[in-house]
């Protein structure tokens, strides 16, 4: 019978000694528990961009718990030792507290864990790992007009070689086709050594944002993206000399731009900046930018004029060309008929008329009687008549 009370005595002092899990999710102790939700990175994943913002939220069923805190890697957070960290307390219901933070712009030196605990060491925890990838972009000079081989690089930090696989390199949404070549060989070539994309023979249509996808390794794969550049300096390609448009009807004038960045496009009339008016007058985004479209409805003949179209990036960096738009009457192509059938007209009235005037005179010679033939007997007449010698 003493065994049995002294086993029941140490069942008891078990029970009573706290709980904690390793997990995401809280520990128990005496009933009490914390939960640590993420919102970024999101549930389930771990790994999060360096610049990003690392949001929890966590929740004791404690009311009132004033002694809940956070702590990354063992070291107590203050949200105003840190500028970009938030922590807010927040009351919630009869039954539980609630406890926020929102840690901004984050670097390398937030990745670790964090922990939501309050003063019996009931905590819930949540590991994040900042990952670094840092572009290296390239510039294409607009003023070659040969092609050029060009580097882009995501150097990638806070994962080991072994963490991640091998980059996908994305342009224009679509992923980078190793298997395209030139007239010289292969397009591209991607190197896991040093993270870089090549683009041989690079010219202006390869210019833009392109973005390099590291996946992680593990038991549950995580894509992280970051862009990268390849710059130039704004560049459009000629207009046709003119645009001959008849009165009434409307034209569209597009604005072929190459260049990264392009940041303001705008145009001209006759060297006076154009206003838009959204209705007859409307400046539209072509090919990715805005206002490259200028599209006029019902011309007019004061919209004649010689139009410009001017792209400039902030570094101070421009191109632009003109077009001459010739507003044409609506009824030019009916007076050149208008005058042949003009000129019939008064052909057939020159040709009326004189033949009415020819048959006319015909009429009055066959109404005259008839004369008398001449003849050489003069024997009635004194006239003399005179042999003439040929």
């Amino acid at each position: 019978m003493p065994n049995l009370y002294i086993a029941t005595v140490l069942l008891a002092v078990l029970v009573a000694v706290p709980v904690q899990s390793s997990s995401d999710g809280g520990a128990l102790d005496l009933g009490v528990e914390v939960y640590v939700t993420s919102i970024n990175p999101a549930r389930g994943h771990r790994n999060i961009l360096a610049g990003e913002t690392i949001e929890l939220d966590c929740q004791i069923n404690v009311a009132n718990e004033r002694s809940l805190h956070w702590t990354l890697n063992g070291e107590r957070l203050d949200a105003g030792a840190v500028g970009t960290l938030k922590i807010e307390q927040i009351s919630g219901s009869s039954q539980n507290t609630r406890t926020t933070l929102k840690w901004e712009n984050v670097t390398l030196a937030q990745s670790g864990t964090f922990l939501c605990q309050d003063q019996n060491q009931n905590q819930g925890r949540k590991d994040v790992n900042v990952v670094q990838i840092t572009p290296r972009e390239g510039e294409l000079n607009s003023s070659l007009t040969t092609p050029q081989d060009i580097t882009l690089r995501c150097e990638v930090e806070g994962l080991g070689a072994g963490q991640y696989q091998q980059l996908e390199w994305y342009f224009d949404d679509k992923r980078i086709d190793l298997q395209r070549v030139n007239a010289d060989g292969p397009k591209y070539n991607i190197s896991h050594i040093n993270d870089s994309l090549v683009i041989f023979g690079a010219t202006k249509e390869d210019v833009g944002t392109y973005e390099c996808l590291v996946k992680t390794l593990g038991s549950k794969q995580e894509n992280l993206t970051q862009k990268v550049q390849l710059l130039m300096d704004p560049m459009i390609t000629d207009f046709s000399r003119s645009k001959n448009i008849v009165q009434g009807e409307s034209v569209i004038v597009n604005c072929e731009i190459y260049g990264n960045p392009v940041d303001t496009v705008v145009w001209y009339k006759d060297d006076e900046p154009l206003v838009a008016d959204g209705d007859r007058i409307k400046l539209m985004p072509h090919k990715n930018f805005e206002n490259a479209s200028l599209q006029m409805n019902k011309l007019d003949f004061p919209d004649r004029g010689v139009y410009k179209c001017f792209a400039s990036n902030k570094g101070g960096e421009s191109a632009s060309k003109a077009i001459l738009i010739r507003v044409k009457d609506r009824y030019a192509a009916l007076w050149p008929f208008l005058g042949i059938c003009a000129e019939v007209a008064i052909l057939c009235t020159i040709i009326f008329i004189y033949e009415k005037r020819r048959a006319k005179k015909q009429e009055e010679e066959d109404q005259q009687p008839a004369k008398e033939p001449l003849t050489n007997d003069h024997k009635d007449t004194d006239v003399r008549q005179r042999n003439v010698r040929t």
